[in-house]
Order: C-alpha cells, then sequence, then structure tokens
C-alpha cells in the first residue's frame, strides 16, 4: 500500500491518465519534437509530415501552424506556407506568431506592402519593435524603406567600455567589461594592440532573450606583463552578417614593479578571438573547430577544457546565461601540438581529442 507522502503523487497521476485532453497534447509534443528534429537534420518534407500530425492533435495551436509553414517554405513550396498561415490566421483577432511568420514570408517573395501591412499591426499591438524587426534578415528590404519610414529599422550595432581600472601593477591580473549593443550575432572580437598585457579569459553573458536591444557582456581577463601606458584598442565587434562596431582606445596605465619585484616575460597579444557563442556553434562540446588563426576546443558541459603540453597562447573562453556558464571552451592558435581533455564521458574516463 502506498505510503502517506506518496498519495498525492498516485492521486494526481491517476487523474492526469483519466483526463482524455492530455493524450493529444502528449502526441502533439512527440510529432512537434519530432519535426524540430527533422528541420535541423535538413529534412523540411519530413518535417512538415510532424507538424502537420501535431496539429491534428493539437489545431488550436498557433505555434504548430507556423511551424509548418515554416517547414513548406524550406522544402521550397513559399505558395503551400502561405496558404497554410492564411487558413489559419483568424483576421479578427490574429496571433502575432502567424503574423510575423506571414510577413517574413511576404518579405521573402518581394510583397512588400503585404508584409507592411502585417507588420504595423504586430507593432500596434505591442508584439514588436521597429528595432526588433531590423534585427531579422528576412526583413532587411523595409528597412528604411521610403514608403514606410520607420517601420522596421536597422540595428546599429555599439561596443562600448563598462567597467576599465585606472592603472594595474605589473604582475597583477586585469579585467575590462564591455557592452555591446544591437549585436544579434557576434562573431569576433578584434583587440587591437596590446604590448605587455597577456590575455587569459573571454567571458560573454548573454542578454535576456525576451528583450531584443539587450546588450551582451564582454569581459576581458587577463595578466599585466610589462609597464606601459601605450593604449589597448581600439577594440571591435565583427559580427556575422558584416557589420562590426568599435570602442575608442582605451588607457590603462600599468606600473612597472610587480608586487614580487621582477617583472614577468613579455607576452604575445592574440590581436582577435572568437566570442564564447561563436565558439559554441563552432566547436560544440566534445568538439573541435576552427577560425582564422584559431582552434577551438569544446568542452563537456561544466568542464573547461585543458591541453597538454600546454600553448604559448591561449584562451579560456566562456559563456553564461543568467549568470551561469552554459558553456566553456578553449582557444589556441591552430597547428598548436598536443592533445585535449574535454570532461569525462559515460563511463567516467577521460574525453580526449587529439589537435590536428
Amino acid at each position: 500500500m502506498p505510503s502517506a507522502k506518496h498519495t498525492p503523487l498516485l492521486l494526481l497521476a491517476a487523474v492526469a491518465c483519466a483526463d482524455p485532453v492530455l493524450d493529444p497534447l502528449g502526441a502533439s509534443l512527440e510529432a512537434w519534437q519530432a519535426g524540430v528534429a527533422a528541420m535541423a537534420a535538413g529534412d523540411p518534407a519530413r518535417a512538415q509530415q510532424q507538424f502537420q500530425a501535431a496539429r491534428r492533435s493539437d489545431p488550436a495551436s498557433p505555434s504548430l501552424c507556423a511551424w509548418e509553414a515554416r517547414a513548406a517554405a524550406a522544402g521550397a513550396d513559399p505558395g503551400g506556407a502561405m496558404a497554410i498561415l492564411d487558413a489559419c490566421i483568424d483576421p479578427s483577432a490574429p496571433a502575432p506568431v502567424l503574423l510575423r511568420e506571414r510577413a517574413s514570408a511576404y518579405a521573402r517573395s518581394g510583397a512588400i506592402d503585404r508584409a507592411a501591412r502585417d507588420l504595423q499591426v504586430l507593432i500596434r499591438l505591442g508584439a514588436e519593435t521597429p528595432r526588433s524587426l531590423g534585427a531579422d534578415p528576412d526583413l532587411q528590404a523595409l528597412a528604411d524603406h521610403p514608403s514606410y519610414p520607420g517601420l522596421v529599422l536597422t540595428a546599429q550595432p555599439t561596443l562600448e567600455p563598462v567597467l576599465v581600472p585606472k592603472a594595474v601593477l605589473v604582475g597583477e591580473r586585469w579585467a575590462i567589461e564591455l557592452a555591446a549593443a544591437d549585436a544579434p550575432s557576434p562573431l569576433s572580437l578584434g583587440l587591437g594592440a596590446g604590448d605587455g598585457l597577456a590575455l587569459e579569459s573571454l567571458i560573454e553573458d548573454q542578454p535576456d532573450p525576451s528583450d531584443p536591444i539587450a546588450p551582451w557582456r564582454l569581459t576581458l581577463r587577463g595578466l599585466a606583463r610589462a609597464g606601459s601606458t601605450a593604449p589597448l584598442g581600439p577594440l571591435s565587434l565583427a559580427l556575422g552578417d558584416g557589420r562590426s562596431a568599435a570602442t575608442p582606445a582605451i588607457s590603462m596605465a600599468r606600473m612597472a614593479l610587480s608586487p614580487d619585484g621582477a617583472a614577468p616575460p613579455p607576452s604575445t597579444w592574440p590581436g582577435s578571438v572568437p566570442t564564447p557563442s561563436a565558439a559554441r556553434a563552432l566547436a560544440p562540446p566534445g568538439q573541435l573547430g576552427r577560425t582564422g588563426a584559431w582552434l577551438l576546443i569544446g568542452g563537456a558541459p561544466g568542464q573547461a577544457p585543458t591541453v597538454q603540453p600546454p600553448p604559448a597562447v591561449s584562451v579560456q573562453l566562456e559563456l553564461r546565461a543568467e549568470g551561469q556558464p552554459v558553456y566553456l571552451g578553449l582557444a589556441v592558435p591552430a597547428g598548436s601540438p598536443g592533445e585535449a581533455t574535454v570532461g569525462r564521458g559515460p563511463d567516467g574516463q577521460p574525453i580526449r581529442l587529439s589537435l590536428p
């Protein structure tokens, strides 16, 4: 007989099993998950079949209709995608997710006026802003359009110093914090000149996903290896869509004497480094990737990768969401010899990767 403390849970399970509504919703969820997996695998035809099955189980879901239309468009059937959206949209109470999907489809097909009408409704409903719409590549044809001024505003990325130490002792570690606003696809951080400084880590704090214009926070941490007043920078952020933003040169004085009285040897400044979000896309946990002069090593969740023997130059990469690490990586110069350890496998043994 179940104990008293388990009785409420068993009653809840019994009620759930008896509710005929839950079975269709469970089937809808399974079909949707299969559809998303098929889209990721590059099979939009199968994805559309799965989304159709999900809609049969949950016909009132506007999101499932949007997914089915997206799969149809990805399968080179833009007319079918538009027919799906038109059938799902209730003109008296349109679902924002469907209007958004239809506006993108109109814009891709060149129907600018129709796309603009849907976007105007979205803004009137408070579901979108001109700035949030400007982050969508599908809507770039409407950005600063003479017939619809201000409807879609292309984001202009900015990179601003937030925290810069005025001075640091040689041999001490330093940290510089930057805010990158209106930068939806950070790719790499150009570091400019950094004589006498060693960059050790780059930390990226992702913004709240519900705020499309919230800034990224990028923190550079390193070691002052020589005394100098030469400026660092300008620092620049290169984005995946070809745009860029830059800071003014940052001046950070370094006092010539280290705490122990001996100056560390000079360091090699990396010049540029991929942001952690870019590194995760190129080298997921347990994998290797390349970008420019860098070899990227993705660590297992919660475990930073290491390389033996340690390379002369390396940068630890950390991606955080809501203050918690969600990705750890390591960037080393391409061609570095050695073996990387990227955490442990299911058997508890270290996962080792040979560097190419």
